[in-house]
């Protein structure tokens, strides 16, 4: 019986692993929740308290995770439901990532025929520039990271991709795409120190680089992952869980980084 005050944020079959065969069983358990309560109305969001809309980029290394435990049907209803190649989430803007990360997710339940791949495709094709998509994402130039999120989805549509180019110039979001290490430039310069306000950056660099993590950064304790001080995040809705978490700008926790944290360790046998 549902008590007085809760609500039923999703529901459906669910795997819950164990993961003791792996290096971080207590951790990988605690992220992996992290990930599936990332949930309203069947929606994927980055925090259940201070988002209220899906972001492509999140969903997209959800979908990363939950495939990896079994668990991707949940986003097929969000995944068939979306119209827009682009969230908008960003001031409104068209943010070119989007739509490698969309088709990605929408990779694991429909073909390259499906209406909405078709509109992604024409979309890139529309906005490339040499091969490489072009547009602001994260209030920045990231074309090298948003042109290797559409080929890595492409190919796994199995679409042509003898359209994109991947150039190898400067990008400091390239190396957070570790899913495919052979299409990024090693020798680009990039200082990747720690960040408290958004660490799943950090660990996607280090995923990438295959970098040991000090423990310190994998203490067992619930939330894992969080995100501060993000533009559009709605902080005072967090309140009621915790003034402090609203009056530091605190999401917590959140499913971008828990994905990351979880996609590293999970690599990480005993």
């Amino acid at each position: 019986m549902e008590r007085e005050g809760t609500a039923c944020l999703a529901e459906g079959k669910i795997n819950l692993p164990d993961f003791e065969e792996y290096k971080y069983p207590a951790q990988l358990r605690i992220l992996h929740q992290e990930i599936l309560t990332s949930f309203i109305d069947k929606t994927p969001v980055p925090n259940i308290y201070v988002y209220d809309t899906a972001w492509y980029r999140d969903g997209a290394m959800m979908a990363l995770a939950l495939d990896k435990t079994g668990n991707i049907e949940l986003l097929r209803d969000w995944a068939l439901s979306v119209t827009d190649i682009y969230d908008r989430n960003n001031k409104g803007n068209e943010e070119p990532d989007n739509l490698g990360q969309l088709a990605f997710v929408l990779s694991f339940f429909v073909d390259k025929d499906y209406p909405l791949v078709g509109k992604i495709l024409a979309e890139a094709k529309r906005i490339m520039d040499n091969g490489m998509l072009t547009g602001i994402t994260d209030y920045n130039h990231h074309e090298e990271y948003s042109t290797l999120w559409l080929k890595y989805a492409l190919e796994r549509l199995k679409i042509d991709t003898s359209f994109v180019k991947i150039s190898k110039k400067f990008d400091n979001y390239s190396r957070m795409f570790w899913m495919d290490r052979t299409e990024v430039e090693r020798s680009t310069p990039y200082e990747n120190n720690y960040d408290e306000w958004y660490p799943y950056l950090w660990w996607a660099v280090k995923h990438f680089e295959n970098e040991p993590v000090d423990e310190k950064y994998l203490e067992v304790k619930y939330p894992m992952s969080w995100e501060i001080c993000a533009s559009e995040a709605k902080y005072e809705k967090i309140a009621p869980l915790s003034e402090e978490y609203a009056k530091n700008k605190c999401g917590a926790p959140h499913s971008w980084h828990a994905s990351e944290m979880f996609m590293y360790l999970i690599e990480m046998k005993k």
